[in-house]
């Protein structure tokens, strides 16, 4: 009856061990599934700030066809109302800034 009693417990030991490594195995993969989503969400951050700042030069340069260049490739990565709202905010607080009420 020890012997059995012994083996039981390994089993039951086994068991629990098998138990944590899974737990361990769902915790990691949910803590890489949470970081490529942070990364895809960083990089389509950075390709935004990187169209407004673009769109911001040609705005200021007068470059129509390549601002509208840009906003073909935004609508198509679908970053078209991101960064129609960010250029809206720019266009709000210059109009504020220099008194042009008539900027379009």
């Amino acid at each position: 009856q020890g012997k059995k009693k012994e083996e039981m417990d390994k089993l039951i030991e086994e068991a629990e061990r098998q138990a944590w490594l899974h737990i361990v195995r769902m915790e990691k993969e949910k803590a890489d599934k949470e970081h490529a989503e942070w990364l895809a969400q960083e990089r389509e951050r950075k390709a935004t700030i990187k169209r407004v700042k673009e769109m911001l030069e040609l705005a200021f340069d007068g470059e129509l066809a390549d601002m509208q260049e840009i906003m073909k490739e935004a609508k198509n990565s679908g970053q078209q109302k991101t960064l129609s709202c960010i250029l809206y905010r720019w266009h709000v607080r210059l109009k504020g800034a220099t008194g042009l009420h008539g900027l379009q």
